[in-house]
């Protein structure tokens, strides 16, 4: 979904901002932990 995208999010100090902020860097924790996952199966690594 967010492939080769940029997302800004404004006012990310505090409000529906910073709870804008972290849910994308859920989101991108998410498919950095899954990316991650794949390489070490694809390495046979545990």
């Amino acid at each position: 979904m967010f492939k080769d995208k940029v997302v800004i999010v404004t006012g990310a100090s505090s409000g529906i901002g910073a709870e804008t902020a972290l849910a994308f860097a859920t989101v991108i924790s998410n498919i950095l932990k899954e990316a991650e996952n794949g390489l070490k199966e694809n390495m046979n690594l545990s």
